[in-house]
Protein backbone atom coordinates (compact mmCIF):
# COMPACT_ATOMS: atom_id res chain seq x y z
CA UNK A 1 0.00 0.00 0.00
CA UNK A 2 1.27 3.28 -0.77
CA UNK A 3 0.04 7.01 0.94
CA UNK A 4 -0.91 8.88 -1.94
CA UNK A 5 -0.65 11.95 0.02
CA UNK A 6 3.08 11.23 0.85
CA UNK A 7 4.21 9.38 -1.83
CA UNK A 8 6.02 6.82 0.53
CA UNK A 9 5.28 3.41 2.39
CA UNK A 10 3.25 3.31 5.66
CA UNK A 11 6.51 2.11 7.58
CA UNK A 12 8.84 4.45 5.79
CA UNK A 13 6.39 7.42 6.72
CA UNK A 14 5.62 6.51 10.11
CA UNK A 15 9.85 5.60 10.99
CA UNK A 16 10.32 9.50 9.34
CA UNK A 17 7.42 11.30 10.90
CA UNK A 18 6.36 9.50 14.22
CA UNK A 19 8.14 11.00 17.45
CA UNK A 20 8.93 7.47 18.56
CA UNK A 21 12.50 5.90 18.13
CA UNK A 22 12.40 2.61 16.89
CA UNK A 23 12.28 -0.45 19.30
CA UNK A 24 15.23 -2.13 17.65
CA UNK A 25 17.17 1.40 17.84
CA UNK A 26 16.53 1.56 21.37
CA UNK A 27 17.44 -2.18 22.13
CA UNK A 28 20.75 -1.46 20.62
CA UNK A 29 21.05 1.89 22.53
CA UNK A 30 20.77 -0.37 26.06
CA UNK A 31 22.94 -2.85 24.87
CA UNK A 32 25.40 -0.31 23.97
CA UNK A 33 24.93 1.58 27.29
CA UNK A 34 25.09 -1.82 29.39
CA UNK A 35 28.27 -2.92 27.91
CA UNK A 36 29.92 0.63 28.26
CA UNK A 37 28.41 0.23 32.09
CA UNK A 38 30.05 -3.07 33.15
CA UNK A 39 33.36 -2.10 31.07
CA UNK A 40 33.87 0.44 33.00
CA UNK A 41 32.91 -1.38 36.40
CA UNK A 42 35.30 -2.03 39.03
CA UNK A 43 37.40 -4.52 38.67
CA UNK A 44 35.92 -7.52 41.10
CA UNK A 45 32.35 -6.78 39.29
CA UNK A 46 31.96 -10.60 38.00
CA UNK A 47 30.47 -9.01 34.84
CA UNK A 48 33.41 -7.03 34.43
CA UNK A 49 35.79 -9.81 34.69
CA UNK A 50 33.57 -11.93 32.75
CA UNK A 51 33.58 -9.67 29.85
CA UNK A 52 37.95 -8.83 30.26
CA UNK A 53 38.00 -12.68 29.94
CA UNK A 54 36.10 -12.66 26.86
CA UNK A 55 37.92 -9.68 25.47
CA UNK A 56 41.58 -9.84 26.25
CA UNK A 57 42.02 -13.81 26.63
CA UNK A 58 42.79 -16.36 23.90
CA UNK A 59 41.31 -19.51 23.80
CA UNK A 60 43.71 -22.07 24.37
CA UNK A 61 45.44 -23.98 21.16
CA UNK A 62 46.29 -27.12 22.43
CA UNK A 63 45.04 -30.01 20.78
CA UNK A 64 42.45 -32.15 22.33
CA UNK A 65 42.11 -36.05 22.63
CA UNK A 66 39.26 -35.57 19.88
CA UNK A 67 41.56 -33.78 17.38
CA UNK A 68 44.30 -36.10 17.79
CA UNK A 69 42.41 -39.25 17.16
CA UNK A 70 41.23 -37.93 13.75
CA UNK A 71 44.34 -38.96 11.60
CA UNK A 72 43.53 -42.67 13.50
CA UNK A 73 39.97 -42.88 11.68
CA UNK A 74 38.47 -42.46 8.28
CA UNK A 75 35.70 -40.44 6.98
CA UNK A 76 34.06 -43.24 5.13
CA UNK A 77 32.05 -45.30 7.58
CA UNK A 78 29.36 -42.08 7.80
CA UNK A 79 27.74 -39.48 6.02
CA UNK A 80 29.41 -36.95 7.85
CA UNK A 81 28.10 -34.14 4.99
CA UNK A 82 24.51 -35.38 6.48
CA UNK A 83 25.07 -35.75 9.97
CA UNK A 84 26.85 -32.04 10.63
CA UNK A 85 24.26 -30.14 8.11
CA UNK A 86 21.41 -28.20 10.04
CA UNK A 87 17.85 -28.06 8.79
CA UNK A 88 15.19 -25.97 9.91
CA UNK A 89 12.78 -27.92 12.03
CA UNK A 90 8.87 -25.90 12.87
CA UNK A 91 7.84 -28.18 15.88
CA UNK A 92 4.37 -28.93 15.96
CA UNK A 93 1.82 -28.70 19.06
CA UNK A 94 1.22 -32.67 18.73
CA UNK A 95 4.89 -33.98 18.87
CA UNK A 96 5.89 -35.04 22.56
CA UNK A 97 9.31 -36.34 23.60
CA UNK A 98 10.48 -38.37 26.14
CA UNK A 99 14.05 -38.56 27.42
CA UNK A 100 15.41 -38.53 30.65
CA UNK A 101 17.94 -36.32 31.48
CA UNK A 102 20.26 -36.89 34.36
CA UNK A 103 23.12 -35.28 36.70
CA UNK A 104 21.36 -31.57 35.80
CA UNK A 105 22.38 -30.30 38.93
CA UNK A 106 25.08 -32.08 40.83
CA UNK A 107 28.31 -29.94 41.69
CA UNK A 108 30.95 -30.27 39.78
CA UNK A 109 33.32 -31.75 42.46
CA UNK A 110 30.43 -34.88 42.64
CA UNK A 111 30.31 -35.50 38.97
CA UNK A 112 33.16 -37.84 38.86
CA UNK A 113 31.92 -40.14 41.72
CA UNK A 114 28.30 -40.09 40.59
CA UNK A 115 29.23 -40.71 36.75
CA UNK A 116 31.33 -43.38 37.79
CA UNK A 117 29.19 -45.31 39.72
CA UNK A 118 26.38 -45.02 37.24
CA UNK A 119 28.39 -46.12 34.51
CA UNK A 120 29.46 -48.91 36.27
CA UNK A 121 25.64 -49.91 37.45
CA UNK A 122 24.88 -49.75 33.48
CA UNK A 123 27.75 -51.96 32.63
CA UNK A 124 26.39 -54.60 35.36
CA UNK A 125 22.97 -54.13 33.90
CA UNK A 126 24.17 -54.65 30.39
CA UNK A 127 22.96 -51.26 29.44
CA UNK A 128 24.56 -49.58 26.34
CA UNK A 129 26.74 -46.57 27.14
CA UNK A 130 27.45 -43.47 24.22
CA UNK A 131 30.09 -41.27 25.26
CA UNK A 132 30.45 -38.39 22.81
CA UNK A 133 32.28 -35.03 22.94
CA UNK A 134 33.12 -32.25 20.89
CA UNK A 135 35.36 -29.09 20.72
CA UNK A 136 36.20 -26.34 18.85
CA UNK A 137 40.00 -24.80 18.51
CA UNK A 138 41.01 -21.35 17.16
CA UNK A 139 42.50 -22.10 13.49
CA UNK A 140 42.19 -25.87 13.99
CA UNK A 141 38.51 -26.70 13.14
CA UNK A 142 35.86 -28.02 15.05
CA UNK A 143 35.54 -32.01 15.69
CA UNK A 144 33.46 -34.81 17.05
CA UNK A 145 33.78 -37.73 18.60
CA UNK A 146 31.70 -40.84 19.91
CA UNK A 147 32.53 -44.15 21.48
CA UNK A 148 29.58 -46.62 21.84
CA UNK A 149 29.68 -49.89 24.41
CA UNK A 150 33.90 -49.35 24.16
CA UNK A 151 33.83 -51.10 20.94
CA UNK A 152 32.79 -48.75 18.55
CA UNK A 153 34.70 -45.49 18.02
CA UNK A 154 34.26 -42.24 15.68
CA UNK A 155 36.26 -38.92 15.22
CA UNK A 156 35.90 -36.29 12.37
CA UNK A 157 36.85 -33.21 11.59
CA UNK A 158 33.74 -30.32 10.73
CA UNK A 159 35.16 -27.39 9.57
CA UNK A 160 36.59 -24.20 10.28
CA UNK A 161 35.91 -22.25 13.66
CA UNK A 162 34.22 -19.38 11.79
CA UNK A 163 31.42 -21.72 10.68
CA UNK A 164 30.87 -23.84 13.92
CA UNK A 165 31.00 -23.79 17.41
CA UNK A 166 31.71 -26.48 20.36
CA UNK A 167 28.15 -26.43 20.81
CA UNK A 168 27.41 -27.51 17.56
CA UNK A 169 30.52 -30.14 17.51
CA UNK A 170 28.87 -31.45 20.56
CA UNK A 171 25.88 -31.87 18.95
CA UNK A 172 27.36 -33.64 16.08
CA UNK A 173 28.94 -35.89 18.09
CA UNK A 174 25.43 -37.23 19.28
CA UNK A 175 24.19 -37.34 15.77
CA UNK A 176 27.27 -39.72 15.01
CA UNK A 177 26.52 -41.67 18.27
CA UNK A 178 23.07 -42.38 17.47
CA UNK A 179 23.98 -43.32 13.78
CA UNK A 180 26.40 -45.90 15.35
CA UNK A 181 23.81 -47.10 17.39
CA UNK A 182 21.04 -47.43 14.88
CA UNK A 183 22.96 -48.90 12.43
CA UNK A 184 24.15 -51.70 14.63
CA UNK A 185 20.60 -51.54 16.20
CA UNK A 186 19.79 -52.82 13.04
CA UNK A 187 22.43 -55.79 12.66
CA UNK A 188 21.40 -57.17 15.68
CA UNK A 189 17.80 -57.64 15.21
CA UNK A 190 19.02 -59.45 11.61
CA UNK A 191 21.06 -61.53 14.27
CA UNK A 192 24.60 -60.54 12.64
CA UNK A 193 26.41 -58.84 15.39
CA UNK A 194 26.47 -58.27 19.43
CA UNK A 195 27.94 -55.38 19.48
CA UNK A 196 25.26 -53.45 21.43
CA UNK A 197 22.95 -55.34 24.01
CA UNK A 198 19.19 -54.28 23.17
CA UNK A 199 17.49 -51.23 21.58
CA UNK A 200 17.76 -48.85 25.21
CA UNK A 201 20.61 -46.30 25.00
CA UNK A 202 22.25 -44.29 27.84
CA UNK A 203 24.50 -41.21 26.14
CA UNK A 204 27.08 -39.11 28.25
CA UNK A 205 28.00 -35.92 27.14
CA UNK A 206 29.92 -33.39 29.09
CA UNK A 207 28.72 -30.03 27.76
CA UNK A 208 26.30 -28.39 30.35
CA UNK A 209 24.56 -26.45 27.56
CA UNK A 210 24.10 -29.59 25.20
CA UNK A 211 22.45 -31.34 28.14
CA UNK A 212 19.85 -28.59 28.75
CA UNK A 213 19.02 -28.18 25.64
CA UNK A 214 18.14 -31.99 25.22
CA UNK A 215 16.47 -31.62 28.29
CA UNK A 216 13.51 -29.33 27.09
CA UNK A 217 11.27 -29.20 24.65
CA UNK A 218 12.48 -28.65 21.19
CA UNK A 219 12.03 -24.92 20.23
CA UNK A 220 12.10 -23.58 16.36
CA UNK A 221 15.72 -22.35 15.88
CA UNK A 222 17.91 -23.81 13.22
CA UNK A 223 19.73 -26.70 15.61
CA UNK A 224 16.13 -27.76 16.46
CA UNK A 225 16.35 -30.25 13.47
CA UNK A 226 19.10 -32.18 15.50
CA UNK A 227 17.48 -32.53 18.41
CA UNK A 228 14.63 -33.65 16.91
CA UNK A 229 16.35 -36.78 15.14
CA UNK A 230 17.48 -37.25 18.66
CA UNK A 231 14.36 -37.62 20.04
CA UNK A 232 12.92 -39.58 17.02
CA UNK A 233 15.39 -42.42 17.82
Amino acid sequence: MILGNFRTTPCSFLNRESPLTPFFEILKRKNLLYFLKKLTAPAQHPIKRLLDSELFNHPSSHLSPIHNMLDQQTLTQLNITAIETIHQHQIQPWESFSLNTNNMKIKKENAKEIVTAQINQQKTNSENLLFTDGSSIPEQGTAAAALLNNSINFACKINNTEESSSFEAEVTAINIGLEMFNNNLNNLLAGNQHNIFNNQLNIFCDNQATITAISRPPKPVSLQYRFNKIFNY
